[in-house]
């Protein structure tokens, strides 16, 4: 049996075979490396140095000689453009001015020559729905003018217009006194031109289709020139008409509206002042003899029971009796002109 001693010197010898083996083996390679790495630079050193073949020549055709330039031709000469062709039209006409919202807005209408008219204007429509709608149940044509705070306004103002009347707006106006009433909107002498104004708009915006306005109450304001000209102002520049109901004598609506270019028609006989059945008949007879004299007359009334019964029996006779109903821009048109 080896001793411990024998046994730790056959370990050393193989440590020691195995480091020598190690050696030679890191040894072999390393010169592989060196003999690898100085082949390399040989080559590499011999072909940089060789020159390189010549392009073997190719198998295309050779290429074509350019053509030769043609000769430039001389430009044209350059005519001048034919001027252009005008067709031969005649003179362009002159464009009228735009018509006028008092013509555009009259009820179609041809008068009789020669035949007195008489238009027949009746006030504060459209307050008093039941009322309203039986005057615009009258045979026509009348000239309704609906107040600019009545119920329904478009509603019933396209009813009238509808039946075969022709419209106006009644504008409020300030009276003369404390005891009366002009409703809402109401134009006051005491306001500046825009308030005037402003006022006067938002009425005349209300509806539409009426070919002017007339003045519900307005014995003061009417008498004053300042107010009256912011009035005539717009209708001016509306090309509406404007009817005075004369409530006062000192109105100076109608001078006032032809001085600023407004087509202006006054009030001839007031209907209903006094609303009995009486009353009312001696006033048609007045309106009729106030036709025959000077050929045409406006007559102001009202939506009241009597007022309408009396038309109601009045209307039907008029024609046989000479006259003709007629709107108001009839009237209009025969005093200013067609």
């Amino acid at each position: 049996m080896a001793t411990q001693g024998t046994r730790r010197k056959r370990t050393a010898g193989k440590k020691k075979a195995a480091s020598v083996s190690t050696a030679l083996i890191v040894a072999c390679l390393g010169g592989a490396l060196l003999i690898g790495a100085g082949l390399g630079w040989w080559g590499a050193s011999h072909l940089a140095a060789r020159p390189a073949p010549p392009p073997r020549p190719s198998a295309a055709m050779p290429p074509l000689p350019p053509p030769a330039a043609e000769p430039a031709l001389p430009a044209a000469p350059v005519e001048p453009a034919p001027p252009p062709e005008v067709a031969s039209l005649p003179p362009v006409a002159e464009i009228p001015s735009a018509v006028p919202a008092w013509r555009a807005h009259a009820l179609p209408f041809v008068p009789v020559p020669g035949k007195p008219m008489i238009a027949l204007v009746i006030d504060d429509m459209g307050v008093d729905p039941r009322r309203s709608a039986q005057v615009i149940a009258l045979s026509g044509p009348l000239t309704t003018s609906f107040l600019s705070y009545a119920q329904n306004l478009p509603k019933q103002a396209a009813a009238s217009r509808a039946a075969g009347h022709e419209l106006l707006l009644h504008m409020p106006m300030e009276p003369s006194g404390s005891g009366y009433d002009p409703g809402p909107d109401v134009l006051l002498t005491s306001m500046g031109e825009e308030a005037i104004r402003a006022r006067l708009r938002k009425s005349l915006a209300a509806f539409s289709g009426y070919v002017g306005i007339n003045n519900h109450m307005g014995s003061k304001f009417t008498a004053d020139p300042a107010a009256m000209r912011v009035v005539m102002h717009e209708l001016r520049g509306d090309g509406l008409l404007f009817l005075d109901s004369l409530t006062s004598g000192k109105s100076v609506g109608a001078k006032v509206a032809r001085a600023e270019g407004v087509p202006a028609l006054s009030r001839d006989v007031f209907l209903d002042d006094d609303p009995q059945p009486a009353a009312i008949r001696v006033q048609l007879r007045r309106l009729e003899e106030h036709a025959r004299k000077t050929g045409a007359a406006v007559a102001i009334g009202h939506p009241r029971d009597t007022t309408i019964e009396a038309l109601k029996a009045w209307l039907p006779q008029l024609n046989a009796q000479g006259f003709q109903l007629v709107p108001l821009s009839a009237l209009a048109k025969a005093k200013h002109g067609e």
